[in-house]
């Protein structure tokens, strides 16, 4: 399928004729960023006339056979960027098996609370929340309108690319590499890290992240430091100073 890309440069509600690409088969294309060319996949290189600076921009990708179409966002951030890192299921949500019981329910999983305030109270102080799950590739969009109607601060969401997502030893391999690329990208950028579970944590002490500043969410987590209660972090995070300061 031939596919028309569209350009919102800055989110600032202009569009601008990006480029066409055509969907894949499976292997066609070399793996861009990780991505395995896995077949029905729009490979697309930015012009460099058209380079993205700095900010937040909104590519629109339609089908030109039938005008379906489906959104990215692509953040441009600076090398001193610091990160706050997140998984999702148990750590924000109500519970680690919730969002799969919400695909039969219809009706999304409750938050834990004070999460958001938690991690806006972080962004506040200028650091950039990264939303780490290793959900399938297929819950990214249902992930994000989950954190827009749970009142989180926007950010990046991550999950695995395959269809049926990861748990267990599989999971903690996937965030450690997915931790490895992010201080390949920017050193020293990873500043706070939160979970529920061992593999969360193993994760990010493989970092090199100090245990006070591995939260565990109402776990006992080697490496980590345990809270009960996220109100005490977002008292922590208010006292932080500001990342510009």
């Amino acid at each position: 399928e031939d596919v028309d890309l569209y350009l919102d440069r800055n989110c600032e509600g202009t569009w601008e004729t990006l480029g066409l690409a055509t969907t894949t088969n499976d292997g066609d294309h070399e793996p861009v960023e990780g991505v395995e060319d896995t077949g029905g996949r729009v490979f697309f290189e930015i012009p460099a006339a058209m380079r993205l600076g700095v900010g937040r921009h909104r590519i629109l990708f339609v089908v030109r056979g039938d005008h379906s179409s489906g959104e990215q966002l692509i953040d441009v951030l600076p090398a001193s960027t610091r990160f706050v890192v997140t998984d999702v299921d148990g750590t924000q949500t109500e519970s680690e098996t919730a969002a799969w019981g919400s695909l039969l329910t219809g009706t999304g999983p409750g938050a834990q609370p004070h999460g958001a305030e938690a991690l806006h109270a972080f962004a506040r102080r200028g650091y950039v929340i990264l939303y780490l799950t290793a959900r399938p590739e297929w819950l990214e969009p249902r992930t994000h309108a989950w954190l827009d109607e749970m009142g989180y601060p926007p950010g990046l969401v991550h999950t695995t690319l395959g269809g049926t997502g990861a748990t267990g030893a599989p999971a903690q391999t996937f965030k450690t590499e997915e931790l490895a690329a992010l201080e390949a990208r920017f050193p020293d950028g990873l500043a706070w890290g939160i979970g529920n579970t061992d593999t969360d944590a193993a994760s990010y002490v493989s970092t090199g992240l100090p245990a006070d500043r591995i939260v565990s969410y109402r776990f006992d987590a080697t490496g980590a430091t345990r809270m009960d209660d996220y109100a005490e972090l977002v008292t922590l995070a208010e006292a932080l100073p500001a990342i510009c300061e």
